[in-house]
């Protein structure tokens, strides 16, 4: 989180964060204070404006799987940690799973581990890799606090993340879309976003609105700075999904899809 006397910037993994939180630290004056983190009720409770980022939902599943091929990040991790494997035994509340031993459920997951994050340019392992994100018997292995709420139902682990992240209130509530979209504007928390497909542009005109002055120094600081985790694949979002995995996408991350007008690739 990147604060200063007027913007806080809330982190979300895989939304452009990493490059934004780096230029602002370049441009402005102000201070990080940890990552991907909450906005605290005392930092709610003032003037500053909060800004957060958004991706467009077809990419940001892509960059998730692409990002846990390089090793990295907190979805490969918990996908590929057998501990967690175990312990999602204990937070499901689906009786057909709590049936069966932790041993087939252990023997279930291992196409769900390492094998998917092998290699970064085979379609065919991001499309297991997303089927099995969708489906219910294996969300916990994405996110185990996830699967905790009912939303997970009926919206995608992004759109529970975005009320996570963005929203101030209690989600244990939220029983299908309706409810969830009352729920965002009555406590939503971000007053202006940065689509990571127009990173630069959204970024000073968002400070600008902000009451930060950008001078032409540090636009070209943003304009010309590389970005950061670039994904090392080397073809094109349209290569690794086809109808089956287009689908689910729009239907539970309709949310976020709709409020941005996002498409899925073509």
């Amino acid at each position: 989180m990147f604060i200063n006397d007027k913007i806080i910037f809330i982190e979300q993994p895989k939304k452009g964060s990493t490059h934004i939180r780096k230029l602002l630290s370049q441009i402005l004056d102000g201070e990080l204070i940890g990552k991907h983190n909450k906005v605290s009720s005392d930092l709610l409770n003032n003037r500053r404006k909060i800004i957060g980022s958004i991706r467009n939902p077809w990419e940001r599943y892509l960059s998730l799987w692409a990002f846990g091929c390089r090793g990295m990040g907190g979805v490969h991790q918990n996908t590929t940690n057998s501990h967690n494997n175990y312990r999602v035994l204990s937070v499901r509340g689906n009786n057909s799973l709590n049936e069966r031993t932790p041993d087939s459920l252990f023997q279930d997951r291992i196409a769900f581990r390492k094998d998917l994050y092998v290699d970064i340019d085979d379609a065919e392992r991001f499309r297991r890799w997303l089927y099995l994100s969708q489906d219910k018997n294996y969300r916990g292995d994405i996110d185990l606090e996830y699967v905790n709420f009912p939303l997970s139902e009926f919206a995608g682990l992004l759109t529970y993340r975005y009320l996570d992240l963005f929203c101030n209130g209690d989600l244990v509530r939220l029983h299908h879309l309706e409810q969830l979209k009352i729920f965002i504007d009555q406590n939503g928390i971000v007053d202006y976003f940065i689509r990571n497909e127009f990173l630069e542009d959204d970024l000073i005109a968002v400070l600008s609105k902000c009451g930060e002055h950008i001078s032409q120094l540090n636009r070209q600081v943003i304009y010309c700075t590389d970005k950061s985790n670039v994904s090392l694949r080397k073809v094109s979002t349209r290569y690794y999904y086809d109808t089956d995995t287009i689908e689910p996408i729009r239907q539970r991350e309709q949310f976020v899809i709709e409020k941005f007008g996002y498409q899925p690739p073509s």
